[in-house]
């Protein structure tokens, strides 16, 4: 019976010893439980933040990527149209060449008849004849500048100048 009384006395301590843990332990559970519902509402309107501020910026970059691409097919047309002026300016560098040679002939001749008559002129006339050279010498210069452009552009750029210039900037 001491058994009996023993065990007994053992099954209500551990009874009781649970109940008040239950008892003392629960007693703050209300709160942490109101405070766990507090974080979830906060999370899910953080969750809202980040969903809208994510749509926003889906939204931002499909407009740049949209700006980027106009942006793309205008240089790409301009591009187009750079490049048939200057194969058309090109198919015509020989005549205009030839027009500048004339031009420049005809000058060497103007300047060669001004030299003949500055050897009989004098005084005023001559120092006319003088400012006319003067400017028929820089029209000249001028025309073979234009002329040296003209062979320039008309020559083959080699492959690797090509490259070179054709090199993304870093």
């Amino acid at each position: 019976m001491k058994n009996l009384i023993g065990v007994i006395a053992v099954v209500l301590t551990a009874i009781l010893a649970g109940w008040g843990g239950y008892t003392f332990g629960s007693k703050n559970l209300g709160a942490v439980r109101a405070e766990l519902d507090d974080v979830k509402k906060k999370a899910a309107q953080l969750q809202v933040l980040v969903d809208n501020s994510q749509k926003r910026l889906d939204e931002a970059l499909a407009k740049l990527d949209r700006e980027h691409a106009a942006k793309i097919k205008e240089i790409q047309r301009n591009a187009e149209i750079q490049r048939k002026e200057l194969e058309a300016s090109l198919a015509k560098a020989e005549e205009r060449i030839k027009k500048k040679e004339t031009e420049i002939s005809a000058v060497k001749d103007a300047r060669a008849k001004i030299a003949e008559d500055l050897k009989t002129a004098k005084g005023d006339a001559k120092a006319a004849l003088q400012m006319k050279d003067k400017d028929l010498a820089f029209l000249q210069k001028k025309l073979e500048e234009a002329k040296a452009g003209l062979v320039c552009l008309s020559a083959k750029v080699p492959a690797a100048e090509i490259e070179t210039l054709n090199k993304p900037l870093q």
